[in-house]
């Protein structure tokens, strides 16, 4: 008797997986909470949709770069966003050359990192990448003439998604080398994705930015991933959340700005109206004469601050804001 309740226990077992009245995915579903720049993740239980599919933006629609075979590993480049009923997470694309992009948690499952290289300012520096003209060049060797393969992308313009740019770093994890090539990626001065129109784009280029040197940075709502537009971004910066204001207007206040940029951490200039990243270099005579990397009105690698906000009058409502 207890064999046959056994049996028929098993006979309804069965025929409930096989009309999907059961699901043995949704015990297994991988957690995202535990996932960050730097960790490490395994691909789980994408087998049924042929792969993890590796997207250009955290987004559904957005280009597909190429799917994952479970068990492969990825290394977490930067900050997730939720948006489209799922948490995104930029990831290296598993190894290979200019794989990088965003993949949903769903199908991530937190592992070691044995057997990935080393996530290091050296090994990010000396990466090759795929640029847009379907050559390859060494991370240090970018001078912002050509943009980095995918960086191009205006889905969602004029509210461009976020991009997984190849070339990242992180806070202990910082060289002012590595925060030029960073910058130079985007080649913000011919990148289709920043080309003006009846808009500017500086918020998109900084979020950019600061995204690949793994900094959080705000979107517009859960519905809607575009970085936070110039206004909202500047009381969003003057507010703190995690950026420290300094004034270059004083001579120990620029020392503390340049030491931090030479030591490759970020800084931003920014206004109600406009915000600019703030490049390593070496001590200019005057704020004015800081060098910026921008999209706006002029999009641009290197241009002097008193040029990116053209009216003398407007200088002294600029503030300066760093962080780690």
């Amino acid at each position: 008797m207890k064999k046959f309740r056994h049996l028929r226990s098993v006979i309804v077992l069965g025929l409930l997986f096989f009309f999907g009245l059961v699901s043995v995915q949704a015990s297994v579903q991988a957690s995202p909470t535990a996932l960050g720049q730097g960790s490490c993740a395994r691909v789980i239980n994408s087998k049924s949709a042929g792969g993890l599919a590796v997207r250009v933006h955290p987004a559904t629609g957005s280009t597909l770069i190429r799917r994952m075979a479970d068990g492969t590993v990825v290394r977490i480049t930067g900050a997730s966003i939720t948006f489209g009923g799922y948490t995104w997470w930029p990831h290296d694309g598993g190894g290979g050359r200019n794989n990088s992009g965003w993949s949903a948690s769903n199908y991530l499952q937190e592992t070691n990192c044995t057997g990935k290289p080393a996530y290091t300012a050296t090994n990010q520096l000396n990466q090759e990448v795929q640029l847009y003209t379907n050559t390859w060049a060494i991370a240090s060797t970018l001078n912002g003439s050509k943009y980095v393969k995918w960086t191009n992308s205006i889905y969602g313009k004029p509210g461009q998604f976020p991009l997984a740019a190849p070339i990242t770093s992180r806070a202990g994890m910082r060289s002012a080398n590595l925060y030029k090539a960073i910058i130079q990626q985007f080649a913000v001065g011919i990148n289709p994705r920043y080309a003006r129109d009846n808009y500017t784009y500086c918020n998109t280029y900084a979020g950019d930015v600061m995204r690949a040197m793994g900094v959080p940075f705000p979107v517009k709502s859960g519905s809607d991933p575009a970085t936070l537009a110039a206004a909202p971004l500047y009381k969003w910066l003057v507010a703190g959340n995690g950026w420290t204001q300094v004034n270059p207007r004083t001579a120990s206040g620029m020392a503390t700005l340049i030491n931090h940029v030479n030591a490759g951490k970020p800084a931003l200039a920014a206004t109600s109206g406009h915000v600019a990243v703030i490049r390593p270099q070496s001590t200019p005579s005057s704020y004015t004469y800081l060098y910026l990397a921008q999209a706006g009105a002029t999009n641009s690698n290197s241009l002097l601050l008193r040029n990116a906000w053209t009216s003398s009058s407007s200088w002294p409502t600029i503030k300066f804001f760093i962080r780690n």
